[in-house]
């Protein structure tokens, strides 16, 4: 195997071990974990002052800066977990593509693909960021949900995406 194919394989398993939450005490998975959840709730109390007509017109560049930031991040992190959904153990008998796939149809995937989605379609359709900032809200939560100490269980429910 190649010496740069070998390092590939590495990071992918040391991503997988960051992004679901791996060994008892890693820094730096509970680093990448918090700051995700730091920046969804930065995100939805963005969503929740810009509702407020008068911080709207005085801080708007912030508040958009704050959404496509949030949004950006959390499609780099759908898209890695994607990458290492390959890591899975249930999941490592199937071929990359497989068990991408599989990845993305369970529960946890469509969740994540529901948070980043939107953003991404409106993007190419709409050329007026406000329409595009506004479509992209409702799956904000989905963070708090994805990255809360009880989401294990979606998972296990999910049967490590070992379905069908």
């Amino acid at each position: 195997m190649p010496v740069h194919r070998q390092g590939l394989l590495k990071l992918r398993h040391r991503l997988y071990e960051i992004l679901e939450h791996g060994p008892v005490g890693d820094p730096t998975s509970r680093l990448v974990n918090w700051s995700i959840v730091l920046l969804i709730v930065i995100s939805l109390f963005g969503v929740i002052l810009e509702s407020v007509p008068d911080l709207k017109a005085q801080y708007a560049l912030a508040f958009s800066t704050i959404e496509i930031v949030a949004l950006v991040v959390f499609s780099l992190e759908f898209c890695l977990r994607v990458w290492v959904a390959v890591e899975h153990t249930p999941l490592r008998h199937l071929r990359p593509i497989r068990a991408r796939m599989r990845f993305i149809t369970s529960t946890t995937g469509l969740i994540d693909l529901a948070a980043v989605l939107p953003f991404w379609f409106a993007l190419l359709s709409y050329p007026n960021l406000e329409v595009l900032l506004v479509l992209c809200r409702a799956p904000r939560a989905r963070g708090l949900l994805h990255h809360s100490p009880r989401h294990g269980h979606l998972r296990r429910n999910d049967n490590a995406f070992g379905r069908g």
